[in-house]
C-alpha cells in the first residue's frame, strides 16, 4: 500500500549539482531556488502584487533571475573571474544555456566537477547576497565578492581530502 501511495516525481538533470556538494547549506539552498527559479526577484515580487520598482540596481534593467545572476555587467564580471581563476574560459550566456554548461561540466566524480558544482552554487548566493546589499544601501566593490567566494570555495574544498591538490594549485 505504501508503495502504491508515493507518486513518481520525474527526476530533474539539475539533481546531480545538489547531490554531493560540500556547499554550506544557505549556498546549497539559494542554487535550489535558482534551479526552481523561484528567486524573489523584483519582477517576480511585482508578478504576485508587491507595489515595487522592477529596475535592477546595477543597470536600470529589468530584473529577472536571468538578468541578474547571467547578463547584468557586475555579476557577468563575478562569473568570469570565478571561472577564469578556476581555469574555465567561458563568457557566462542565460541561465537555461548555464545550468546545461555546469550540469554537463559536473557530470563525473572528479575533483573539478565537485570544485566546480561549489563554485557554481557559492557565486549564487554571493551574487544574490551582493545585490541584496546594493538594493538596501550597502555598497562595496565586487572585488569584495570575488574575493569571498574564492575564500569559500578555499576552505569548503580544503576539508576534503581529495580536493587538495587542486586547491593548492589554485592558491598558486
Amino acid at each position: 500500500m505504501y508503495k502504491g501511495l508515493l507518486q513518481q516525481e520525474p527526476n530533474v538533470d539539475w539533481h546531480t549539482l545538489l547531490v554531493g556538494n560540500i556547499v554550506r547549506p544557505r549556498a546549497l539552498f539559494y542554487l535550489w531556488l535558482t534551479c526552481h527559479q523561484k528567486f524573489a526577484t523584483k519582477t517576480r515580487l511585482k508578478k504576485i502584487g508587491v507595489d515595487i520598482d522592477t529596475k535592477c540596481c546595477f543597470c536600470q534593467e529589468e530584473e529577472t533571475l536571468e538578468h541578474l545572476l547571467f547578463c547584468c555587467d557586475p555579476m557577468t564580471v563575478i562569473w568570469q573571474e570565478i571561472l577564469l581563476w578556476l581555469g574555465v574560459t567561458r563568457t557566462p550566456l542565460q541561465w537555461h544555456r548555464e545550468l546545461a554548461w555546469i550540469i554537463r561540466y559536473c557530470s563525473g566524480k572528479g575533483e573539478k566537477c565537485g570544485l566546480m558544482k561549489l563554485a557554481a552554487a557559492e557565486t549564487i548566493y554571493y551574487c544574490w547576497k551582493y545585490r541584496n546589499d546594493t538594493c538596501f544601501g550597502h555598497s562595496y566593490d565586487r572585488n569584495i565578492v570575488v574575493d569571498n567566494i574564492k575564500d569559500t570555495i578555499i576552505h569548503r574544498g580544503w576539508r576534503i581530502r581529495k580536493y587538495r591538490n587542486i586547491v593548492a594549485q589554485l592558491l598558486m
